[in-house]
């Protein structure tokens, strides 16, 4: 069975407003110690429904978002952001620069940049999985 991410995430978007997205986390059953996040993250996807939907859960838990559709418009936003980057959460497959050749080109830059890779592409996923082990210089 393939789940299509972005047509999920399409729906989920079209279906609920922000406000219900957050009653919804605000009605949780159980009840959760709150969590409040303090770094900025660099959030990188070209799919807008996931990118939205992401931001808003990172924003939510206190999370500052710095939010690209494209690895070059994630350059921009480094290159001009007058926060350090604490996180670089990339979709791995985007039109024009991988979410690979970014963090090679934001890690240059900032060695201890943390690295998240997103896809919807279990292959590709696994494919940056083994990259990041050998660039990390875990095996």
């Amino acid at each position: 069975m393939r789940l299509d991410l972005t047509r999920i995430a399409a729906e989920i978007a079209a279906r609920w407003s922000q406000e219900n997205f957050l009653k919804c986390m605000r009605e949780q059953s159980a009840p959760v110690k709150p969590f409040r996040g303090s770094e900025t993250i660099l959030l990188v996807e070209d799919g807008a429904p996931i990118r939205k939907i992401t931001a808003l859960v990172l924003k939510r838990l206190g999370y500052r978002v710095q939010e690209a559709s494209s690895g070059e418009e994630a350059l921009r936003l480094a290159q001009g952001s007058r926060e350090k980057i604490d996180l670089l959460m990339t979709d791995v497959v985007m039109p024009g620069m991988s979410g690979r050749e970014l963090a090679e080109v934001l890690r240059a830059r900032d060695a201890g940049l943390k690295v998240l890779f997103l896809s919807g592409h279990t292959s590709v996923l696994h494919t940056a999985v083994m990259w990041a082990n050998g660039f990390y210089g875990a095996t």
